[in-house]
């Protein structure tokens, strides 16, 4: 880690700084440091103190939760320009989540005693943080709502959807079988399945370990939480 020297220009396109006054920011800039990753790498893991804030600028992160046995689950993917590590940083506590990279990556640091003062001197950067704190709560809540109330397979067309670009034709799906069946909240042998099945359907393409979205609108259909009734989740596939 080594402590930032660039244009603090650059750092006003990025939030939390372009929430901060530039004199919130000549404060902080001796204390930003710049960090790298290497793929797979852990960044914070829960139970950890949460010591700070984390601007992700290249790369790709995992928030995740995992239990003694070694099954894990994807909350949410982190990419380029967002920033994670806020959850127990205003009072101190713990982290809830471990935070890993899924390729190497370069992020931002700002210590949690500089997030804090920024925050209590600066009313309008404390509305933005608790409102993009707000916001991912409510992701959170739709996320249970969706494990509560639907299959696997809508699950998954969820995630594939979530996780594309919506403009792109045919789009490759960046994850493999092991990170979507965490995202899922499946095993891997479930995901192959619904996969496989997706595939004689035409929705789906695969080719060795490539998986690519060919009919958007199916998937559409039946991530839907209209599609099926409370309770088809007991139904598995």
């Amino acid at each position: 880690m080594k402590r930032f020297r660039g244009d603090p220009a650059t750092l006003k396109s990025l939030p939390p700084f372009s929430w901060f006054s530039d004199k919130d920011l000549r404060w902080a800039m001796p204390s930003v440091q710049h960090r790298t990753y290497g793929a797979r790498q852990f960044i914070q893991r829960a139970g950890d103190p949460a010591d700070g804030l984390y601007i992700l600028l290249s790369g790709r992160v995992q928030l995740l939760h995992e239990d003694m046995s070694g099954r894990q689950f994807i909350a949410r993917l982190i990419g380029p320009h967002d920033f994670f590590g806020e959850l127990g940083l205003l009072d101190g506590g713990k982290c809830i989540a471990s935070i890993r990279s899924t390729h190497a990556c370069e992020a931002l640091y700002i210590p949690r005693a500089v997030v804090v003062e920024c925050l209590e001197q600066n009313a309008q950067a404390a509305m933005c943080m608790l409102r993009k704190v707000s916001a991912r709560l409510e992701a959170t809540h739709r996320k249970l709502a969706q494990f509560a109330l639907s299959d696997v397979r809508s699950r998954l067309a969820h995630v594939l959807l979530e996780n594309t670009p919506e403009a792109e034709p045919e789009a490759v799906v960046p994850a493999g079988s092991e990170q979507i069946a965490a995202l899922v909240g499946c095993s891997r042998e479930m995901v192959s399945r619904v996969i496989q099945a997706l595939v004689r359907q035409g929705a789906l393409r695969r080719q060795g370990r490539k998986l690519t979205i060919l009919e958007r609108h199916v998937l559409r259909e039946i991530a839907s939480p209209h599609r099926s009734a409370p309770g088809a989740g007991r139904r598995g596939v």
